[in-house]
């Protein structure tokens, strides 16, 4: 098989310096296959309908995700003797056949559902030189195996091959299904027959992995009794406490709900209170204020003052006027200078005392305002104290109530953490099981492998001895 394409830029770029244009150019053209069938020819191939099917040729570049559906139920079901082998059909390679004319892919849909194909590779038969076809691949899903169906969905086939100018057709049957006979009936001959084997490692003989404690499965298996006796404890947990929620639940909203009751009550006396104390004290409050703010006003002090100093003078007037009756009594004469001595001091006592009277009159009266502006500030403040109480109550039986619903709370959570603590442990307990029964077989995993590593090594030896003898037979002929 040459590479014309390949050939023709060795051809023209020989002698020149290799950049990497070129290189890149000369990479592309090596990876290329030669063109057998131009693509344009089994464009010309019609579809055919059979039915509700269709039959037809598709590239598997333009359905390569829709098609692995379909080969790996061919895989399942026809090659049961590769299932030990990985199914990782090379799609790139198919697609490179194809872009060279040399893979044609037939299908069969059914409302455009794919529901069976059939794979061929073309190429040019080394002893004949003509246009072979060999089978690939050739599978119908259960549901359209109905009728003459099959039959004449390999018409359609061979009718494409023969327009596409191939003379023979090769195809190979497994021993799983009927195909054989089906086939025979269509005309194809039994010319020869395959074998295949899967190889596998050569087994030599090595020392025996060393077995796996059993003491490990022993705690594995004691583990997984510990999880189940955890989780019954868990189980008999969670039972107690729905009993006690449902003995309890009853007594606290009972509770709550007195408690609930018993702030409204106190809110309600708390208005009462209130609308007491804003409709019958709170305008004599205000006029106790009023009277005790006005009480010493300048006015009320000098008239105050005034009465005092009248007062002072009353009583002045009349220890003169007995003093006088006295003394003329006595003879003494009101203008004698010891009378008016006396008259003197009378009068500068008189003076001495009204003013001080009226001193301490005014005095007075500031004193008795600020007692009276005193009096009624603490009447305002006490008088809202019997409301507030009220309005305290309630507070404290409302945050009473909250209260014992975070006990509730309290206690639910308390049995339901203690509930999943002991499904927490079974859980440990049962992953604990599980990591010792993996750990124990990915013991027996790992002694495989160096059994099989031993087993490769023991070959490498063997033929590398096989082959030191038979260089030195050959020497000893030389």
């Amino acid at each position: 098989m040459i590479n014309n394409h390949l050939f023709a830029i060795l051809k023209i770029d020989m002698g020149i310096p290799l950049t990497p244009e070129l290189a890149a150019d000369i990479c592309l053209a090596a990876d290329q296959l030669t063109t057998l069938m131009p693509v344009e020819n089994m464009g010309r191939i019609e579809s055919e309908q059979h039915g509700g099917l269709a039959f037809s040729i598709e590239r598997i570049e333009d359905i390569t995700d829709e098609i692995k559906s379909l080969h790996r139920a061919h895989w399942d079901e026809t090659e049961v003797h590769r299932h030990e082998l990985p199914f990782n059909p090379d799609y790139e390679t198919f697609i490179r056949y194809e872009r060279a004319g040399r893979y044609v892919l037939f299908t069969l849909r059914s409302e455009a559902r794919l529901l069976g194909n059939c794979a061929m590779y073309l190429d040019k038969s080394a002893h004949t030189q003509m246009l072979i076809a060999t089978e690939d691949t050739l599978y119908l899903l259960p549901e359209a195996r109905k009728g003459r169906v099959a039959k004449c969905f390999v018409a359609y086939v061979e009718n494409a091959m023969r327009l596409l100018g191939v003379s023979e057709i090769n195809i190979s049957v497994k021993t799983v299904n009927k195909a054989e006979r089906f086939f025979r009936l269509l005309g194809y001959r039994h010319v020869e027959n395959g074998l295949t084997k899967i190889l596998e490692r050569s087994k030599m003989c090595s020392s025996k992995p060393p077995k796996p404690d059993p003491l490990i499965g022993q705690a594995a298996m004691s583990n997984a009794e510990l999880a189940r006796e955890m989780a019954g404890v868990a189980r008999d947990q969670l039972a107690w406490e729905k009993n006690c929620a449902a003995r309890q639940d009853p007594l606290m909203e009972k509770i709550i709900g007195q408690q609930i009751a018993s702030g409204d009550a106190n809110a309600n006396r708390a208005e009462s209170q209130w609308r007491i104390y804003h409709d019958l004290f709170a305008p004599l409050e205000a006029r106790m204020v009023e009277d005790a703010s006005e009480f010493d006003s300048p006015s009320r002090k000098e008239r105050m003052a005034g009465e005092a100093a009248a007062d002072v003078s009353r009583g002045y007037r009349g220890a003169l006027d007995s003093s006088q009756r006295a003394l003329g009594r006595l003879g003494i004469n009101p203008d004698s200078g010891r009378f008016q001595e006396l008259i003197q001091d009378i009068n500068l006592g008189l003076a001495r005392d009204t003013a001080g009277a009226m001193n301490k009159a005014r005095r007075d009266t500031e004193l008795q305002g600020m007692a009276m502006r005193e009096g009624a500030a603490k009447f305002g403040r006490n008088m809202p104290n019997t409301g507030l109480a009220a309005d305290a109550a309630a507070l404290n039986a409302a945050n009473s109530a909250t209260g014992n619903l975070a006990t509730a709370a309290g206690l639910h959570n308390a049995g339901m953490n203690a509930a999943q603590d002991w499904f927490g442990g079974a859980t440990s307990a049962s992953t604990s099981a599980g990591n010792l029964g993996l750990g124990q077989y990915q013991g027996q995993l790992d002694a495989w492998r160096q059994a099989n590593q031993n087993s490769a090594l023991g070959a490498a030896g063997l033929g590398s001895l096989l082959g030191q003898l038979g260089s030195a037979a050959i020497t000893k002929k030389l």
